[in-house]
């Protein structure tokens, strides 16, 4: 009996070993996550810039280069039609002089363009999705090891 209590109370401090360790580890978590939030706040970038990430080895870059460069293909590819879409609309406000004309073209593009900005919003909203996934999981991981490490200890 004094055998189980024993046990009992070397498993009660391991816990509670552990959870001053998951209280110690929460503010550096926030922190990196605020420093991350920042990172992504800009996820526009040059052309050069883009030219840096994607000429890199994949080991070196980064999640946050990695969507950016995503992020800088989306918009290539949805600036293509826009370009052409206001070809068009040049060639028919030319053709038509007419205001209305030039309206409707004028709309197709922000039609157009507000597509793809949901479009890379939704993107963009499911990488940070599985960003904090990924970071949930690091920390469960940690969380686990420490666990381990204070049984082992113990």
């Amino acid at each position: 009996a004094e055998a189980a209590q024993a046990r009992t109370r070397d498993e009660v401090t391991s816990l509670r070993e552990a959870l001053l360790a998951v209280q110690v580890e929460m503010p550096k978590l926030r922190d990196r996550l605020v420093a991350s939030k920042q990172e992504f706040a800009s996820l526009r970038i040059s052309a050069e810039q883009y030219r840096a990430i994607v000429t890199q080895a994949d080991e070196q870059t980064s999640v946050v280069q990695w969507v950016q460069a995503r992020v800088h293909e989306m918009l290539a590819e949805a600036e293509r039609p826009l370009g052409e879409l206001r070809g068009q609309a040049t060639a028919a406000a030319v053709a038509q002089t007419g205001i209305a004309a030039q309206l409707q073209a004028e709309g197709g593009a922000r039609v157009a363009a507000e597509s793809s900005v949901r479009q890379l919003k939704t993107e963009v909203h499911g990488l940070r999705e599985e960003l904090n996934a990924a970071r949930l999981k690091l920390a469960a991981e940690r969380a686990a090891a420490a666990e381990r490490d204070a049984e082992h200890a113990a």
